[in-house]
């Protein structure tokens, strides 16, 4: 069995409302059916599900796609992991003489080899070889049951001592390269780590997927990372998810390291986690999302830790998450306060109950730092609290915030209101002419348009709505349609991607995407087949939407130059006259 076979058995026996009911309850009415989104929070159903095309898309977070990026989303996996999970479910056979089947088993081989090398360094920790790995650790007050709990070890000094190991498991040097547990110098592997601390990273469905390392002794990086493989990308994963995951808690807890992680666990916040050794990213943020709707901000206060804090602000507020910022006692980092604090866990959530939210922290820093005795000082205060008081998406909260901050430096709240909108108009005009340049995450850096162009999108999105829904349909006109006007479109490579498809498979279905396309695309075409899957009927009318949009690429072709030849002057009028309506 080929893949596109395997693709079309699975659709067959996977119904979508099926496979999303366990998360969220759906009401049909016809063909459509509607629930709370899974992926983000809400309280009036935006989530809807099409019978017709088999996608879903939620209109309140822009979530969508087919039934493999629903289970992508929902599990957290890659779509190679999704595709075996649907296999798995349906009972369909993945093909095997495929190099997508070649993937999945060096997939599975490295999960094997840090399966095996976690158990290694645990072991070593224990050895007489780990005697000061564990006086550290133990020194940092952490028991026997926490350092099973994370399953923590060291990788001795001896050279190659895990390499040989996994040699003598049967793993190949190619398998011990891909897995980055060990690394080819002059010719020869040797270990990655050595005489570091180890802290394994676990994905959400209990996988060993890589391991940070800590050194001993004043040896530079302090922390090194396994570097992106193919079963761990660094940017999407977050330490101590897989604990985090399940906490009954509403909120989590962002810390800005492993120990101070692991302090957070040691006195019963099991909801912590923290990002791998780089600033929050939006794929961590996403994934935060989908199991809390408060996040505690937990960093250092140094001012390293402070930058990363106003960093990851935006990024987790763009996901939904309502944000607040721990500030502990005298400025010390959670995993130093815990450890000389009695009652450390009763402190903390005595804390969190008066915490303040991001606004209010950043509000406070603002004030740090400028004069407000002097009038200049207040005005640039002023001015950056209504810039971002701008940036919140909610109305109502910025209202709340503009209300207090004109009693609180006495000022007229209707001029502060008066500033904060215009700012909004500012911004809004400047994201407009952005979209034009990159469409959902789509950028076609070799356009010439720098200004919006509603009408093209408009058409271009109709026609697309209509290909994924009759893929049968996409003829020669669809293909000139590229060929002649790939610089000028808006949406170039998803219709580069149906005239590639068309010619390898004779049709591009919606579910194709999936393997090509990030989360945002796959989000932006379900949007698409949404508000435009019913607009045109039939192949006539697509005719005529592709004849409109090929006018609107020629005014833009046609824009800048002086002296327009008669004979293009006349097809364009003849065709602007044709579509008056």
């Amino acid at each position: 069995m080929d893949i596109e076979k395997f693709l079309n058995e699975v659709r067959l026996k996977t119904d979508l409302n099926d496979l999303i009911t366990p998360y969220t309850n759906l009401k049909h009415s016809g063909r459509i059916s509607k629930g709370l989104c899974p992926f983000h929070k809400e309280k009036t159903p935006s989530f809807t599900v099409y019978q017709d095309t088999q996608s879903f898309y939620c209109f309140g977070c822009g979530a969508g796609g087919d039934i493999i990026t629903f289970v992508m989303l929902s599990q957290n996996l890659d779509y190679m992991d999704a595709l075996k999970y649907l296999a798995d479910k349906t009972g369909v056979k993945m093909p095997d003489s495929n190099i997508d089947s070649k993937i999945l088993k060096l997939r599975s081989r490295i999960f094997e080899i840090n399966r095996i090398s976690a158990r290694f360094f645990h072991n070593a920790l224990y050895s007489d070889s780990g005697v000061e790995a564990l006086k550290y650790l133990r020194s940092r007050k952490l028991s026997d049951k926490v350092i099973r709990h994370f399953g923590l070890g060291f990788a001795p000094l001896r050279a190659n001592l895990l390499t040989k190991h996994l040699k003598e498991k049967g793993f190949s040097d190619y398998e011990l390269e891909q897995a980055n547990v060990v690394y080819k110098h002059r010719g020869e592997l040797k270990d990655r780590f050595f005489n570091r601390i180890i802290f394994p990273i676990i994905d959400i469905r209990g996988n060993v997927i890589a391991f940070g390392a800590r050194a001993m002794g004043q040896v530079n990086p302090k922390y090194l990372n396994t570097s992106d493989t193919q079963v761990f990308k660094k940017s999407d994963n977050l330490f101590s998810m897989n604990f985090a995951k399940n906490s009954k808690e509403k909120y989590m807890i962002l810390a800005e390291g492993y120990m101070d992680v692991i302090a957070f666990h040691k006195i019963g916040f099991f909801n912590a986690v923290a990002s791998l050794g780089t600033s929050l990213t939006t794929a961590q943020a996403k994934l935060i999302s989908r199991y809390a709707g408060e996040v505690i901000i937990a960093y250092d206060s140094d001012d390293a830790g402070q930058k990363a804090t106003m960093r990851a602000i935006p990024i987790l507020r763009k996901e939904g998450v309502d944000v607040k910022i721990l500030k502990l006692p005298s400025g010390k980092d959670p995993d130093e306060f815990i450890n000389s604090t009695q009652n450390a866990a009763i402190k903390i959530k005595n804390i969190i109950k008066t915490i303040k939210n991001d606004v209010e922290f950043r509000l406070d820093k603002l004030k740090s730092e400028y004069d407000l005795t002097s009038i200049n000082g207040k005005v640039r205060f002023i001015n950056k609290a209504c810039e971002l008081f701008a940036e919140l998406p909610s109305g109502i909260e910025r209202d709340i915030h503009i209300n207090k901050l004109s009693s609180d430096e006495n000022i007229d709240k209707n001029v502060l209101k008066d500033y904060v909108k215009k700012i909004l108009r500012k911004r809004i005009k400047t994201n407009e002419n952005q979209k034009s340049i990159e469409s959902i995450g789509i950028k076609s850096e070799n356009s010439p348009r720098m200004l919006k162009n509603d009408k093209i999108s408009v058409l271009e999105e109709n026609i697309i709505a209509y290909i994924m829904k009759h893929p049968e349909d996409v003829g020669n006109s669809i293909k000139e349609l590229y060929g002649n006007f790939a610089e000028y479109m808006m949406n170039k490579d998803i219709f580069a991607f149906i005239v590639k498809k068309t010619d390898q498979k004779g049709v591009c279905t919606f579910s194709d995407f999936s393997s090509k396309f990030s989360a945002e695309v796959m989000g932006f075409m379900s949007k698409v087949l949404a508000t435009r899957g019913f607009n045109i009927k039939n192949k006539q009318q697509l005719q005529e939407y592709v004849e409109l949009l090929v006018c609107e690429y020629k005014k833009l072709k046609l824009k800048n130059t002086d002296n327009i030849p008669v004979d293009q002057l006349e097809d364009f009028v003849n065709i602007l006259k044709k579509h008056k309506q």
